[in-house]
């Protein structure tokens, strides 16, 4: 039979014999302490089971997880040369440890910064790569290369390609290759043991992350897993570019009031609206700033900054407290929505909640100068 479903029997005695096995690696020698090539050779091969068992244990939670549908993904920056890294940090001590060689190429993918669960996408490559290394002979070769195919101002669409020569599968198990506990016997399966799950995950992680997987195997001439996935941009890591002295003129001397509970992101935005020629007036709350602004004179400010996901009185909630005041200014202040991730789909549309624009934290001052210049222009009418 080619497909084996995983005998959960004889787990805990295959689990028991691995721990007896570390122990005698490790009491070796300590018994035989002057024996130091030894010693390190029984440490390193301990230090490897330990390791082992740590990811059949993480493949089995991540299982139970999925299955209850509690693995969400999250939205983080993340440059490709970030990930290429990485990528050769998990790789290298894979080949190694069993002679293998391996080649990343990321020549033909666009280098932009990425908004994904970094994460996710490294355990999704992991758990391939893993795989690669552990179904290959000594001197084979592994491949992680990754390419763009389609890219616009918003995302980019990505494929990533983890390709081997060792065992392969066969077309019988290819069509069960994504069903939990299932592996194939073939002529390396009794010197690597696994949950069975390794595939699984790889597929419940691409659906998660709204992307497309396929396999191609032959056996003993290797496999090639393909992994398509489009990320959004992240802007704030495309800051920077230069902004004319006399687009900025029209910020000089502007007033904004700033309320942002984080040090960092208030300390950044302040330095970033002053260096424009703004007079910042940061409020530590939201009714802070609803204070401020009714004290005021009117038309004394001219836009008010505030990040939505503040504690106690929200952005929203701060918007409608200024826009329920009784004078004229109130309706017409533009108020702008600091956003840490401008993706994150479990917060409101900003403008939905009476707020004028979004702009992404840490701010670039040549996005704001847009709706500002907007705002700003129909006060003169």
């Amino acid at each position: 039979m080619i497909i084996a479903m995983e005998n959960e029997e004889e787990r805990p005695e295959k689990e028991r014999a691995i721990v007896q096995t570390m122990k005698g690696l490790v009491s070796f020698p300590m018994a035989e302490s002057e024996e130091l090539i030894d010693m390190e050779r029984n440490l390193k091969s301990a230090q490897r089971i330990i390791s082992h068992m740590g990811s059949q244990i993480q493949d089995l939670l991540d299982y139970t997880k999925m299955e209850k549908g509690l693995r969400k993904p999250k939205k983080q920056s993340f440059s490709m040369e970030d990930f290429r890294k990485q990528i050769e940090y998990l790789l290298q001590p894979m080949c190694e440890d069993k002679n293998l060689t391996y080649e990343i190429d990321f020549s033909k993918m666009e280098d932009v910064s990425i908004k994904t669960d970094k994460g996710m996408l490294v355990q999704l490559f992991w758990q391939l790569l893993d795989n690669a290394a552990q179904y290959s002979d000594e001197g084979d070769k592994i491949l992680f290369e990754a390419y763009t195919v389609a890219l616009s101002s918003k995302e980019i669409t990505n494929c990533f390609v983890v390709r081997d020569n060792g065992v392969g599968m066969s077309k019988s198990f290819l069509e069960h290759v994504f069903e939990p506990f299932m592996r194939e016997k073939n002529k390396m399966s009794n010197l690597v043991d696994g949950t069975g799950l390794g595939l699984y995950i790889v597929r419940q992680l691409v659906k998660l992350m709204n992307g497309e997987i396929q396999i191609e195997s032959e056996v003993d001439r290797g496999t090639s897993v393909t992994v398509k996935l489009t990320f959004p941009i992240c802007k704030s890591a495309n800051k920077g570019r230069t902004v004319k002295q006399e687009d900025l003129s029209i910020l000089k001397g502007k007033r904004v009031i700033l309320c942002e509970e984080n040090p960092e992101n208030e300390e950044q935005t302040r330095r970033c609206l002053e260096k424009a020629g703004m007079i910042v007036e940061v409020a530590e709350n939201g009714q802070e700033v609803i204070e401020r602004f009714q004290q005021s004179e009117p038309y004394y400010y001219d836009v008010i900054l505030i990040n939505v996901r503040m504690s106690g009185m929200n952005g929203f909630e701060i918007t409608n407290g200024i826009r329920q005041l009784d004078r004229n200014d109130a309706y017409l202040i533009p108020i702008i929505a600091l956003i840490v991730d401008t993706y994150d789909e479990s917060i409101a549309t900003p403008i939905a909640g009476g707020m004028d624009a979004q702009i992404e934290e840490p701010i670039d001052i040549s996005e704001l100068l847009v709706p500002l210049r907007e705002f700003w222009e129909k006060y003169k009418e």
